[in-house]
């Protein structure tokens, strides 16, 4: 897991602009809502990296390499982190959530299930 902290990149009297990512070609975007309690994950992707950003809500995030150490952090509202290839991860919602996923692997024609591997036993349960 790579937390990214962010902070704006241009500031005027209209307002601000935070640029998520800069230079990252990206196959997949999508909002997903998750409702308190729930969880997602409990897998890791071969190849796509995995870019999620909290629009509100938050998320407990754990993750791990293989057979590393599993850290765990939380994500409130404009929180941003990075799944990169072959990090365990998995998501519990400690409230109703919304969150950006940007991913650099297509969801259509099987490109995510082919890429994802489930992990058994789950980080979470």
């Amino acid at each position: 897991m790579d937390i990214i902290n962010l902070t704006p990149d241009f500031t005027d009297e209209r307002g601000t602009i935070t640029d998520l990512v800069n230079g990252v070609d990206f196959s997949h975007a999508g909002i997903i809502t998750s409702l308190k309690g729930s969880i997602r994950g409990n897998h890791y992707h071969r190849r796509s990296s995995q870019y999620t950003y909290v629009i509100s809500g938050s998320i407990e995030l754990v993750s791990r390499d293989h057979g590393g150490e599993v850290e765990t952090a939380i994500f409130n509202k404009g929180g941003f982190f990075l799944s990169p290839p072959e990090v365990d991860h998995a998501m519990r919602f400690l409230e109703d959530t919304e969150f950006l996923v940007l991913t650099t692997f297509p969801r259509d024609d099987g490109g995510y299930e082919d890429d994802t591997v489930r992990l058994d036993p789950p980080l979470i349960s």
